[in-house]
C-alpha cells in the first residue's frame, strides 16, 4: 500500500514531460508552462470517442488510428487546434486489410507533422509473418521521412525491438508499456519513450510500482489510450 500511495502521489504531480518536444510545437510547450497540471495525451483514438468529447486536463495530444482509412474520418469529424497531432498506421490486428502503400506514403510525405501509428506486433494474434511484413513496411516509410512512430508491442518484444533498430527510425513511443523495469531500461537505453497510461497504473502492484518509480523521467510520456482504458 505504501508503494501504491507513493506512486499515485508521483502520478498526480506529473507535468508535461520535456520529451514531449518530439511531438509538440512551441505553442504547446508554452501552454504546458502556463498550465503545468495539464497533460499532452500521446496516444488517443479520437475516431472512437464521441464527437462532443471534452477532455479534462488535456491540452492536446497525438490522435492515432488503427486503419489508414480512419485518418480521413478524423479530419472530417474532429475540430483540431494546433495542439492536436495526427498519426496514420495499420494496427497488427488488422494486417489482412488492403492498404494502398503508395498512397499511404504520399499522405505521409505531404503532411510533414504526420506521425505513424498505431503500428507494431502482437504475439497473441494470427498472421505473424504478415504482421512482420506490414510492420517493416511502415518502419521503412517512417525512416525515409523521419517520422515518430507509436508502437504496439505485445508478447514478442525482442523481434519488434530488433526491427525498429534495423529500420533506423529515431523517434519511438512504446505505447501502453506495462512490462518489467529491466525491459523498460532496455527501451530507454535506445532513447525510446515509454507510453504510461491508466491501464498500467490500475494494475500497479509492488513490481509495477518498482518499474514506474525506476524509470528515467525524461524518457516516458503520458497517454490515455481513450476510449480503451
Amino acid at each position: 500500500m505504501q508503494h501504491q500511495w507513493r506512486l499515485w502521489n508521483w502520478w498526480m504531480v506529473l507535468q508535461v514531460q520535456k520529451s514531449n518536444s518530439l511531438l509538440c510545437d512551441e505553442t504547446i510547450s508554452e501552454k504546458a508552462e502556463q498550465c503545468s497540471a495539464f497533460l499532452f495525451d500521446t496516444h488517443c483514438h479520437l475516431n472512437d470517442v464521441a464527437i462532443n468529447w471534452q477532455p479534462r486536463l488535456v491540452i492536446g495530444g497525438l490522435a492515432v488510428v488503427t486503419n489508414p482509412d480512419e485518418i480521413l474520418n478524423l479530419r472530417q469529424q474532429i475540430i483540431f487546434n494546433s495542439s492536436w497531432k495526427y498519426a496514420i498506421g495499420l494496427h497488427p490486428w488488422g494486417v489482412d486489410k488492403f492498404v494502398d502503400w503508395v498512397e499511404f506514403e504520399e499522405i505521409v510525405e505531404s503532411h510533414v507533422q504526420l506521425a505513424i501509428g498505431e503500428i507494431g506486433l502482437d504475439g497473441y494474434k494470427p498472421n505473424w509473418q504478415l504482421q512482420i511484413q506490414v510492420f517493416e513496411r511502415q518502419l521503412q516509410i517512417a525512416s525515409r521521412h523521419d517520422r515518430l512512430i507509436s508502437v504496439h508491442l505485445v508478447k514478442d518484444h525482442s523481434e519488434g525491438c530488433a526491427l525498429i533498430k534495423a529500420s533506423g527510425v529515431r523517434r519511438v513511443i512504446i505505447h501502453g508499456f506495462c512490462g518489467s523495469l529491466g525491459l523498460a531500461r532496455q527501451y530507454q537505453a535506445q532513447g525510446w519513450l515509454l507510453g504510461i497510461g491508466p491501464r498500467c497504473l490500475l494494475r500497479a502492484g509492488s513490481k509495477k510500482c518498482e518499474m514506474l518509480l525506476g524509470l528515467n523521467r525524461d524518457l516516458f510520456v503520458l497517454e490515455s489510450d481513450a476510449p480503451y482504458t
